[in-house]
């Protein structure tokens, strides 16, 4: 069978066991692009685009912490089973990447997207303690902050957009 595009799977399995220590170079250099995943989970219409910017990215970032804080109740679900799983998968999708998207050589795994990983949050909240603040306190926080930020996301879109395609 002939690799699809630029990816070779045996090439890259060659490569690793030529030289099995690269796995720690290709790890660091992966973890260098986590800021990138963080944009992509939050701040992308698409993954060929430009990121919004960055006091929306943050702004959803603390609405998305607020609205998992806000739904955690009762006692965690088994948390260690669930955090193990959670990182097995992330493992996955990095070790997927690095063999099926990867060029051979290239001291990093690339094609991996933040959106990957939205499943993945939903399912690690999972894990949290339940927080000590009365659940009333904490879906108000969260409604606010939730209708605070579908306010002001299409006024964001539409000035991204204008920007992206209209605007050079």
């Amino acid at each position: 069978m002939v690799p699809l595009g630029h990816s070779n799977p045996a090439a890259q399995w060659r490569g690793l066991m030529a030289d099995p220590a690269s796995v720690f170079t290709i790890v660091g250099n992966t973890a260098l692009q986590a800021n990138g995943y963080f944009s992509d989970f939050v701040g992308r219409l698409a993954w060929v685009d430009r990121p919004l910017p960055v006091v929306y990215r943050a702004f959803a970032g603390v609405v998305l912490a607020l609205a998992t804080i806000a739904s955690a109740t009762g006692a965690p679900r088994n948390r260690p089973l669930i955090l193990i799983a959670v990182a097995a998968a992330i493992l996955a999708i990095f070790v997927l990447q690095y063999f099926d998207w990867t060029r051979p050589g290239v001291p990093a795994v690339t094609g991996v997207v933040g959106r990957y990983f939205t499943p993945l949050a939903m399912a690690a909240s999972l894990a949290l303690p339940s927080f000590t603040y009365k659940a009333s306190v904490r879906r108000k926080v969260a409604y606010a902050a939730l209708a605070t930020l579908a306010l002001i996301t299409p006024a964001i879109m539409l000035h991204h957009i204008a920007l992206r395609f209209y605007v050079s």
